[in-house]
């Protein structure tokens, strides 16, 4: 489950766990499947209708704050499947091993009830806790009261098991022999891919190139394969988990796509991880128009010159402008084309991204605002360090209250961003 002020379902997967569990079915080991975050799962007792392309609201319920927040007024909810209906899952099993995963840092309250769970029913289970926290902060995940912190990938897992369990693993795997284990979800409406491993990046704010310290393409086989299996699953929305799925595009996108286009999948094809401007150019265009596209997101975060030197250089405003330009002149409903910009960056004035939103608001795209919290472990991070006492104060609706702007300032940026996207919105519907 997942513990915060606010959460909502945009194609979230546990996909490394979803691997893991291709590793263990590929070494004969039999395993239960439990996914809290399952806004379709049956143990929920009523299921919240999907909005946008197969997005939606997850089951929530009011929790109680830790002292930690005690000045922070908003509620707090934990999002997910009931802990009654997961005892109910468990309540006449024994398990040997408990796989447990978390995405954000801050999230680390879900894995602490759940081993408290499991544990109380069994307390001879051993716990691994591996995911993107474990990675990054594998000392706080220590004290949780797991019995292991798992902090490689999954080409590692059949070392660490050797090493540190009884678990019988015949042999390991690459990433590419195996397909993440979507065939267990009852029923699955979205679905995340990954074709790349890692970045050749390496922005300020971002973890990706400490998560996996390689950059890597996938076999077409591969990729194919896993898209084969979401169709037979009659999976209505997919997207890319990839952080940099235009690089080096005639070597991968370009010839990915084509194969992709002649398999004539039925589902919806989503781009949300913020593709790079720099990229984008009539043959990539020519593909989004073969697809049935849903969605695609541009990482522009800040028209500001001075505000993309600082987080990594990747782009610059005439890339911006020509990408969007292209994709605009070539018929793309602005509506679709999502643009993420960066708000809270410790160097940036709120009128830099009071600009970046009145640039796109005269492109007629949609605005999306990702609020910036330091990430363990990245260079923005040790700025920080120092008032960061537990990695919940990183959460983003918390950390908002150590910007340089103040929170009606903040508040008044978001009506703003609001107001520009409704008018967007107007527009479309009157052409």
């Amino acid at each position: 489950p997942i513990y915060d002020f606010t959460c909502y379902d945009y194609w979230l997967k546990p996909l490394g766990l979803l691997y893991v569990a291709s590793f263990l079915r590929k070494n004969g080991i039999g395993f239960d499947f439990f996914d809290f975050m399952d806004r379709r799962s049956p143990f929920l007792e009523k299921k919240n209708k999907s909005k946008f392309l197969s997005t939606g609201k997850f089951r929530k319920e009011d929790a109680a704050k830790k002292d930690i927040f005690a000045w922070f007024k908003r509620p707090y909810f934990r999002y997910g499947v009931s802990k009654e209906k997961f005892l109910e899952f468990i309540s006449n099993k024994s398990y040997d091993f408990l796989f447990i995963t978390s995405m954000m840092t801050y999230w680390y309250e879900g894995i602490e009830e759940v081993i408290e769970t499991v544990k109380d029913k069994n307390p001879d289970v051993k716990t691994i806790v591996g995911g993107v926290y474990a990675k990054l902060l594998p000392e706080h995940a220590k004290n949780l009261g797991c019995n292991f912190v798992f902090s490689g990938n999954v080409e590692e897992l059949y070392q660490f098991l050797k090493d540190n369990t009884d678990i019988y693993v015949k042999k390991s795997f690459k990433l590419e022999e195996l397909i993440p284990s979507y065939d267990l979800y009852k029923d699955l409406e979205s679905a995340a891919v990954l074709t790349q491993v890692g970045c050749p990046y390496r922005c300020t704010y971002c973890a990706v190139p400490i998560l996996n310290n390689t950059f890597y393409s996938l076999p077409f086989e591969n990729i194919l394969k896993q898209l084969d299996l979401l169709e037979s699953l009659n999976v209505k929305d997919v997207t890319f988990y990839d952080d940099a799925l235009l690089f080096k595009k005639e070597k991968h996108f370009l010839p990915l796509f084509e194969k992709i286009i002649e398999k004539n999948y039925s589902f919806r094809f989503n781009f949300s991880n913020g593709l790079h401007t720099r990229f984008i150019e009539k043959d990539v265009v020519d593909i989004f128009k073969k697809l049935n596209l849903g969605m695609l997101s541009l990482s522009i975060e800040s028209v500001s010159k001075d505000i993309l030197t600082k987080t990594g250089n990747k782009i610059n405003l005439d890339e911006i402008e020509r990408a969007l330009n292209l994709l605009l002149k070539n018929g793309f409903d602005g509506r679709k084309i999502f643009c993420y910009i960066l708000v809270g960056l410790p160097d940036e004035r709120i009128e830099d991204v009071i600009d970046t939103a009145r640039y796109l608001k005269e492109k007629r795209v949609r605005i999306v605002l990702n609020e910036f919290t330091p990430v363990p472990k990245t260079e923005l991070y040790d700025r920080y360090k120092k008032i960061i006492t537990d990695p919940l104060l990183t959460n983003k609706s918390v950390f908002s209250s150590y910007y340089k702007y103040s929170e009606e300032e903040l508040q008044n940026l978001k009506n703003l961003v609001r107001s520009f996207n409704w008018e967007t919105k107007r527009y479309y519907e009157r052409v």
